[in-house]
């Protein structure tokens, strides 16, 4: 660069004369050709004279020969830049932006400012100084200069992270292949590419990649795994449906996933669980149906056991009636021992759990709505006093425990009940029935009005059951647990109450004060048993859910360098 400063000088000193039409670059043979500060050079600033142009221009081509010896390629470059643009005429600091733009390898820059250069020599251009050298030589020496750097390749490597096949492919010419991304390939800098990236199993990606001259490419391409659809179908319709332990639907389930094998696993309480492999086809649909078998459940044993003491209540109860306490103690061991009988004997030994559960229930059922039956027409008699009302109630109490006995093993028998509906059925009728005694008690109702709301507390709790079963299938542990969450309520309920009311003993002789005590602890215990069985119902509602447990899930992620990380975590549904 020390002779252009020289050639500069005498160029400058010539004067500074109107800029000349520049030529337009040749058609770039290998390299296309890369935008230059130099084809839109700023004009001099309006009243500059041609002395103070010169003397701008100096300045800024000796600055940027001092950065260029210094290594600052980019400052230099702009101050040669302004050089140039302040004196077109002299042509060869082009030679030193091409020189200053190779040495920041960022050739395609390089290669423009030496065409440029390359270009602008005159014909008829001389030596400035013996030591410089001869600008017709150094134009064909430039333009070999220019074919080495347009040869220099650029280096493509594409990163994905799963093996995949890559293409490069310019203008519908494939330039560079690779069977296994991340390997580096060469190809002709300067160029756009559409990389084409291919995997087993994963969605086809186009992507435009920008090559330059003699510098490196490198590009992290994520891949998505190609989908399918899979309908599963499956019998009960209240089965869960989970792919690889994440529920996708009850009954029925239609999802567009990734393609490829799953595991799949089918539960419903009091089912044998099913667990199968099945193949989610790229861009096809497959239809899976299953049904499930039932567990083999017998009740036949808790139904003996049942029946003997269903039995020797209706016979205390037939028998009592007389008032003989002598006859009630026979009846209760005739009906205790015609009852263990009637089982053994008239139910089959493989008798299903469902309609044991069923026929206990209903007996249950038909037992206390006999006695609300008693207390409607048995006056304000108490329940167990010796009168003829509460004799009818407790006998009428015998028949229901019967007639519910023989009506719940018939429907079971035909509607092939679950021990889950059974207890479902259960659970409304207990707390149907609670619930409408102790609205009784609240008010300090006579006993035939209580023995009227019981009445209607059954008969919708076993409705609401009984409906429930059409909606929503239920295991026998959760009806449980919603059973201990309403006893736990009333428990708490009355347990409140007594803290709060009834710190001080009340007189039994003080019938008003015994009767608000009373009608409190009631209260309390109805709606401690609301409360129960709401937080039962809500704390309770996954327990019939396929278990699906967290498990450790590996991934692989892009970093901000685009490299890949293999990643680790725990993954589930709940």
């Amino acid at each position: 660069m020390r002779g252009a400063a020289l050639i500069l000088g005498v160029a400058l000193g010539a004067g500074v004369g109107p800029r000349p039409a520049r030529a337009q670059p040749a058609p770039a043979v290998s390299v296309p050709r890369v935008p230059i500060e130099v084809d839109n050079c700023a004009e001099p600033p309006p009243g500059m004279t041609p002395d103070q142009i010169k003397v701008q221009a100096s300045e800024h081509f000796d600055r940027g020969e001092v950065l260029y010896e210094q290594g600052d390629y980019t400052r230099a470059v702009a101050d040669l830049v302004w050089a140039y643009c302040m004196a077109p005429r002299y042509y060869t600091i082009l030679k030193s932006i091409g020189q200053a733009y190779e040495r920041a390898l960022d050739y395609e820059k390089a290669i423009a400012y030496f065409e440029l250069y390359a270009e602008r020599i005159p014909a008829d251009a001389v030596r400035a100084t013996p030591c410089d050298p001869d600008p017709q030589a150094d134009r064909y020496t430039m333009k070999a200069r220019i074919k080495v750097l347009s040869q220099l390749p650029a280096r493509v490597q594409i990163d994905t992270p799963v093996k995949a096949s890559v293409d490069l492919a310019q203008q519908g010419e494939i330039a560079g292949r690779q069977v296994v991304s991340g390997a580096p390939f060469d190809v002709p800098g300067g160029r756009t590419y559409t990389a084409t990236i291919r995997a087993d199993g994963y969605v086809t990606v186009t992507r435009q990649i920008e090559t330059h001259v003699g510098r490196p490419t490198t590009e992290f391409v994520p891949l998505a795994r190609e989908t399918g659809k899979v309908r599963i179908r499956v019998t009960p319709a209240e089965a869960k449906i989970a792919l690889d332990n994440s529920y996708v639907g009850t009954g029925a389930a239609e999802v567009t996933i990734e393609a490829r094998h799953y595991t799949l696993l089918v539960d419903a309480p009091d089912y044998v669980p099913l667990t199968v492999g099945i193949d989610v086809l790229p861009g096809r649909e497959v239809n899976h149906p299953y049904e499930l078998q039932p567990i083999a459940q017998f009740g036949h044993r808790q139904l003996l056991l049942y029946s003997g003491i269903a039995g020797a209540v209706v016979g205390s109860a037939g028998l009592g009636v007389s008032g003989n306490q002598t006859l009630a103690g026979v009846g209760t061991l005739a009906g205790a021992a015609g009852g263990l009988v009637a089982a053994y004997y008239g139910t089959e030994r493989d008798v299903p759990l469902g309609t044991s559960s069923l026929t206990i229930t209903s007996s249950l059922i038909g037992g206390v709505a006999g006695l609300d039956v008693g207390l409607v027409f048995g006056g304000n008699d108490t329940l167990f006093a010796d009168a003829t009302g509460s004799r009818t109630g407790r006998a009428m109490a015998g028949g229901g425990l019967v007639l519910g006995a023989v009506t719940g093993y018939v429907v079971g028998e035909k509607k092939h009940v679950r021990p889950g509906d059974a207890a479902v059925v259960n659970s409304g009728a207990l707390w149907g029935g609670v619930a409408g005694h102790l609205l009784g008690f609240t008010f300090l109702a006579p006993n035939s009005t209580i023995g009227g709301l019981g009445l209607v507390g059954l008969a919708m709790g076993t409705t609401g059951g009984v409906l429930l079963t059409q909606y929503y299938a239920a295991s026998r542990k959760h009806a449980a647990l919603i059973d201990a969450s309403g006893v736990a309520g009333m428990i708490t309920g009355v347990a409140t109450a007594n803290l709060i009311f009834n710190q001080r003993r009340v007189s039994t002789a003080d019938t008003a004060a015994t009767r608000v005590t009373q009608e409190r602890t009631a209260d309390f215990a109805l709606g401690g048993l609301a409360v129960g069985l709401i937080l039962g119902g809500v704390l309770t509602r996954t327990v019939d859910l396929p278990k699906i447990p967290a498990q450790l899930q590996v991934g692989q992620a892009a970093t901000s360098d685009g490299k890949t990380a293999t990643t680790y975590g725990l993954g589930g549904t709940w």
